[in-house]
């Protein structure tokens, strides 16, 4: 059973491009998937390191064994 509470997974690259396509043309906004480097940017928090932790990572930092067990929300 799916927890609304979860990330989506399990959805194609071709998928997300035509939601938000669907998506533009229902809400006659723009709706794009961002790119590699957007996508980096935001999820090192706007920091200028390779990593959010900095310029090295752990496994601890990467949160390996908690994803390993389980998605978290």
């Amino acid at each position: 059973m799916r927890d609304a509470r979860l990330p989506l997974d399990c959805v194609s690259w071709r998928d997300a491009v035509a939601y938000t396509r669907w998506l533009s043309d229902k809400s006659a906004k723009t709706y794009r998937l961002p790119s590699e480097a957007e996508w980096q940017y935001a999820a090192r928090g706007g920091a200028s390191t390779r990593f959010a932790t900095g310029e090295e990572i752990s496994n601890g930092d990467a949160h390996i064994e908690q994803r390993r067990a389980k998605r978290t929300p």
